[in-house]
């Protein structure tokens, strides 16, 4: 089985997902006193954020895909084979990018800011 993309409603299945990055920014604080002590806030980390990269074989799949992120909407990302990349996520803080391959010209890619949602 494949990776599945999923608003709710309507699913949208690239070819691949040629490219996963997350992080998870540390939110904890710290505090250096007039004393010379450090002291630290401990909080939990920030949910996962970062880059997907789409791979779709043709250009009408290509549109579509482009198309379906970006609605107002949010996104479930499932993948049986590769389970912790599955999540909740909505498309935030940077640009989607639709780009065709040099080499072949014709393979494309969307590359989608995320950030995950509960």
């Amino acid at each position: 089985m494949s990776t599945q993309i999923s608003d709710g409603v309507t699913p949208l299945t690239p070819s691949l997902v040629e490219g996963y990055v997350a992080n998870s920014p540390a939110r904890t604080l710290t505090h250096d006193t007039l004393s010379g002590r450090r002291v630290a806030v401990l909080l939990p980390a920030a949910p996962r954020q970062g880059t997907l990269r789409l791979y779709f074989e043709a250009q009408p799949d290509a549109q579509a895909g482009r198309a379906f992120m970006l609605r107002q909407r949010v996104f479930t990302l499932a993948d049986p084979a590769v389970p912790i990349a599955s999540m909740r996520f909505v498309v935030a803080d940077g640009d989607l990018t639709v780009s065709l391959d040099e080499e072949s010209d014709t393979d494309w890619f969307i590359d989608v800011p995320f950030k995950e949602v509960a």
